[in-house]
Protein backbone atom coordinates (compact mmCIF):
# COMPACT_ATOMS: atom_id res chain seq x y z
CA UNK A 1 0.00 0.00 0.00
CA UNK A 2 1.41 3.39 -0.71
CA UNK A 3 1.24 5.94 2.03
CA UNK A 4 0.59 9.69 0.73
CA UNK A 5 2.80 12.58 1.58
CA UNK A 6 -0.09 14.19 4.27
CA UNK A 7 -0.26 11.06 6.08
CA UNK A 8 3.92 10.83 6.92
CA UNK A 9 3.48 14.37 8.24
CA UNK A 10 0.50 13.20 10.05
CA UNK A 11 2.67 10.23 11.65
CA UNK A 12 5.69 12.45 12.27
CA UNK A 13 3.11 15.03 14.37
CA UNK A 14 2.16 12.09 16.41
CA UNK A 15 5.33 11.32 17.15
CA UNK A 16 6.66 14.26 18.10
CA UNK A 17 3.47 14.76 20.30
CA UNK A 18 4.30 11.33 22.17
CA UNK A 19 7.58 13.00 22.93
CA UNK A 20 6.49 16.87 24.14
CA UNK A 21 4.29 14.79 25.84
CA UNK A 22 6.77 12.44 27.93
CA UNK A 23 8.98 15.88 28.27
CA UNK A 24 5.75 17.41 30.09
CA UNK A 25 6.28 14.06 32.56
CA UNK A 26 9.63 14.19 32.98
CA UNK A 27 9.83 17.96 34.04
CA UNK A 28 6.49 17.47 36.39
CA UNK A 29 9.34 15.15 38.73
CA UNK A 30 12.14 17.88 37.97
CA UNK A 31 9.73 20.66 39.75
CA UNK A 32 8.86 21.44 43.09
CA UNK A 33 7.84 19.25 44.69
CA UNK A 34 10.65 16.93 43.48
CA UNK A 35 9.29 12.57 42.15
CA UNK A 36 5.51 14.49 42.20
CA UNK A 37 3.65 14.65 39.09
CA UNK A 38 1.11 16.98 39.35
CA UNK A 39 -2.94 15.97 37.95
CA UNK A 40 -2.39 18.68 35.15
CA UNK A 41 0.27 17.19 33.83
CA UNK A 42 -1.15 14.05 33.73
CA UNK A 43 -4.05 15.68 31.60
CA UNK A 44 -2.07 17.25 29.47
CA UNK A 45 -0.80 14.01 28.74
CA UNK A 46 -3.61 12.33 28.39
CA UNK A 47 -4.97 14.72 26.24
CA UNK A 48 -1.95 14.87 23.91
CA UNK A 49 -2.31 11.19 23.60
CA UNK A 50 -6.14 11.50 22.88
CA UNK A 51 -5.10 13.91 20.21
CA UNK A 52 -2.45 11.21 18.71
CA UNK A 53 -4.83 8.37 18.42
CA UNK A 54 -7.24 10.44 16.87
CA UNK A 55 -4.92 11.66 14.25
CA UNK A 56 -3.74 7.87 13.67
CA UNK A 57 -7.49 6.54 13.83
CA UNK A 58 -8.79 8.66 11.70
CA UNK A 59 -5.91 8.68 9.09
CA UNK A 60 -5.69 5.16 9.16
CA UNK A 61 -10.20 4.69 8.92
CA UNK A 62 -9.76 6.80 5.89
CA UNK A 63 -7.38 4.85 4.13
CA UNK A 64 -8.87 1.80 5.03
CA UNK A 65 -12.00 3.05 2.92
CA UNK A 66 -10.33 4.19 0.40
CA UNK A 67 -8.67 1.20 -0.71
CA UNK A 68 -11.89 -1.08 -0.33
CA UNK A 69 -13.65 1.70 -2.57
CA UNK A 70 -10.63 0.79 -5.14
CA UNK A 71 -10.66 -2.18 -4.86
CA UNK A 72 -14.33 -2.70 -5.26
CA UNK A 73 -13.90 -0.52 -8.69
CA UNK A 74 -11.16 -2.68 -9.98
CA UNK A 75 -12.78 -5.21 -9.09
CA UNK A 76 -16.17 -4.01 -10.67
CA UNK A 77 -13.96 -3.15 -14.24
CA UNK A 78 -12.51 -6.78 -14.69
CA UNK A 79 -16.14 -8.16 -15.03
Amino acid sequence: MQTSIPSIYEFYLACILIVFGCGLLVAGFCVSPTGEIHASVLTAFGEICTLVGAILGINYAGNRKVEKIKRELKDKDGE
